[in-house]
């Protein structure tokens, strides 16, 4: 019987310890970015207060992103020191005709989405874009 109690007394202090780590790790969120997607239908959709680390990239966001919300899905693939790219958003992939285009604070992201830093209150964006013949 003593042994018993002892093992619950063991079980109910781990699962209060564990309880505690994740409170702490939710704390220590440096920040939130919003997230949109403006897909072919040229329909926009944006999350807001996707919580990221200290130190965390775009990318690291964006996994989160896929992480909190069913409809939110994305293909990416690792090009070494330029970073990762996404090749597909939400189950439509890019082509010889059309890319998704990254936005970093509305501004054209001109490096892997690996690459970029985020603050507190940024604002990253794909929108699905046609190439245009020149």
């Amino acid at each position: 019987m003593f042994k018993a109690g002892k093992l619950l007394a063991i079980v109910a202090t781990t699962l209060a310890l564990v309880g505690c780590t994740t409170l702490t790790t939710n704390d220590n969120s440096a920040g939130t970015v919003t997230w949109c997607i403006t897909e072919p239908t040229q329909f926009e959709v944006c999350y807001d207060g996707v919580s990221f680390a200290e130190g965390a990239s775009a990318y690291d966001t964006l996994v989160t992103l896929d992480e909190r919300e069913d409809r939110v899905s994305f293909e990416a693939t690792d090009y070494g020191d330029a970073g990762m790219f996404v090749t597909s958003v939400n189950g439509i992939a890019g082509s010889n005709d059309a890319f998704w285009k990254l936005s970093y604070n509305d501004s054209e992201a001109m490096t892997g989405i690996s690459a970029i830093k985020v603050n507190n209150g940024d604002k990253l964006s794909f929108n699905y874009e046609q190439v245009t013949a020149q």
